[in-house]
């Protein structure tokens, strides 16, 4: 397993060329004490302002000599010094994803790479990798492996490209050298597969959210049955029956010795009477339990 020093050396060695001094390129200029600009050029892909910061020198003291001494342990040792350590990036578990999202810093910036990953994530995206991100960074590569998150990381890459150059379609002459560096960093090289495959990273062991005894579930505390009031509508009901069959006595009396088919339809209509009576007095229990008057 590769070294973050090791891979960036490589991955440096392969895609960054010599010294060059295009002048439509606005990062190979410096400012100059007087406030003019000077074209001093590129060296393995360090920059004037990066060179002179690793360096503690005044960029505009930096000359094309000074920038075409860089010499690829430098710029690997900027690389690691400047675009991994202390950029958060260095946090993560370290795998061949996380190579790529290295890479990916070294050319767009630690910023952007945080920024990009926390996307994909679909944590919050401020730029600063801390413990949420590594996290769900872990989570992320430990689901579904390293090769399976390495394309990821290249797809991700890739739609940034195209998102810049949408933005800015000068940048489009650098589309297909940043795709194929991209490309370059997955299972499907096998020479920079390989020297993953040597010696495999580990998945990310995550921590069981779940670990440890759960809660015991508690009873919950026993609810009385309601209990019935008889509310002022009940006692208007039960009021209703009383007078009812005090009205209904003196007049089916007289009729006990008249036509049964008279009685039986007097006796019917009390029947319905009752019922309808009792049916109402129900209600009123229901509804004095749940504590609800008429």
């Amino acid at each position: 397993m590769p070294t973050p020093h090791e891979a960036l050396r490589r991955a440096i060695a392969t895609w960054e060329g010599g010294f060059q001094a295009q002048a439509a390129d606005p990062g190979n200029y410096v400012t100059t004490t007087d406030g003019s600009r000077r074209l001093v050029g590129t060296m393995r892909g360090v920059t004037p302002a990066v060179l002179a910061a690793h360096r503690g020198i005044a960029v505009a003291g930096l000359t094309r000599g000074v920038m075409q001494s860089v010499t690829l342990e430098e710029a690997a040792e900027i690389g690691l010094t400047r675009f991994y350590k202390g950029t958060g990036l260095d946090l993560l578990p370290w795998g061949p994803a996380t190579e790529a999202l290295v890479d990916f810093a070294w050319g767009s910036g630690p910023g952007q790479a945080a920024r990009s990953l926390q996307r994909m994530l679909g944590v919050v995206v401020d730029g600063a990798i801390g413990p949420i991100t590594v996290d769900a960074y872990a989570r992320w590569v430990a689901g579904q492996g390293w090769e399976a998150a390495t394309r990821a990381v290249r797809d991700m890459r890739v739609a940034f490209y195209d998102l810049i150059i949408r933005r800015n379609a000068v940048l489009g002459v650098y589309r297909q050298g940043w795709r194929n560096r991209a490309n370059w960093m997955t299972p499907e090289t096998a020479e920079w597969w390989a020297h993953w495959q040597a010696e495999p990273a580990p998945l990310p062991v995550v921590a069981d959210v779940y670990a440890g005894a759960l809660p015991q579930p508690t009873e919950p505390a026993p609810v009385a049955p309601p209990v019935a009031k008889e509310g002022a509508g009940g006692n208007q009901v039960l009021a209703m029956l009383t007078a009812g069959a005090g009205i209904a006595t003196p007049i089916v009396a007289p009729l006990l010795s008249a036509d049964w088919k008279v009685v039986a339809i007097i006796v019917g209509a009390v029947v319905v009477i009752g019922l309808t009576g009792l049916l109402i007095w129900r209600e009123q229990q229901r509804k004095g339990a749940a504590g609800v008057g008429l």
